[in-house]
Order: C-alpha cells, then sequence, then structure tokens
C-alpha cells in the first residue's frame, strides 16, 4: 500500500446500503485507513466492531424507524423525502465533520442527497 488514507463515510442505517458499506469500512480498516463513520447510533457498535470510529450525527434528528402508510397526513415517500434524501441536516453534519476531520476521501452513501451535494461544493 502507498500510504494510508484519512476517510470520512457518511452513511444511515436505511434500505440495503448499510451491509455492502460496513464491508468496505471492514476492508479499508484491514488495509490500514483510518476510517470514521458518521451514522445513526443504532450503527455504532457495528462501526466500532469493524475497526473504524463512530461519529453521531448532531443536527440529524434520531430517525424511529417506523413505516407510515398515507392513511397517515403525509405519506411515506412525502416523509422519506423530507426526513432522509432532501434533509439539509445531513448536509450541516457532513460540512462540520468534515472541518474537523479533514479526511482525504469522503464516501456518502446514495440516499443522502443534500450530503453528497455538499461534498462536491467547492467549499
Amino acid at each position: 500500500m502507498d500510504s494510508a488514507r484519512r476517510f470520512l463515510v457518511a452513511t444511515l442505517n436505511a434500505a440495503g446500503n448499510w451491509q455492502p458499506e460496513l464491508a468496505l469500512i471492514r476492508a479499508l480498516v484491514q488495509r490500514g485507513h483510518t476510517v470514521r463513520v458518521l451514522a445513526d447510533a443504532d450503527l455504532a457498535a457495528q462501526i466500532t466492531e469493524a475497526g473504524a470510529t463512530y461519529c453521531p450525527y448532531q443536527a440529524v434528528a434520531p430517525r424511529d424507524g417506523t413505516i407510515r402508510h398515507d392513511t397517515q397526513r403525509e405519506s411515506e415517500l412525502d416523509r422519506v423525502l423530507r426526513v432522509i434524501y432532501l434533509n439539509p441536516k445531513y448536509s450541516d453534519d457532513l460540512l462540520a465533520a468534515v472541518a474537523r476531520e479533514t479526511p482525504d476521501v469522503l464516501l456518502v452513501d446514495s440516499l443522502l442527497m443534500t450530503a453528497a451535494a455538499a461534498a462536491e461544493s467547492p467549499d
């Protein structure tokens, strides 16, 4: 390996993305990289067991994981768009973590659209 890198991963416990991301985190740690993972609290144990450092979200409110249906005031799709995909708090937390950690590489879960957009910003 040329040199170890500092990785910052932004993720969440949703859909089927977490298991492949966890495998990638393990592989990066095994190759000698430093990996910090910005994630939901329910993933903390798995992150530390993989050898990475867990970093909790600060601005993002914890989610309860409950699926709600259209019988509620807001449809499930509308809620997921608002709470996950388009939630600006994920970008706030990512940018704060980047300023703190100064990673060499960012990996952002595809569900976190605002965080991905923030990761591409020039500032």
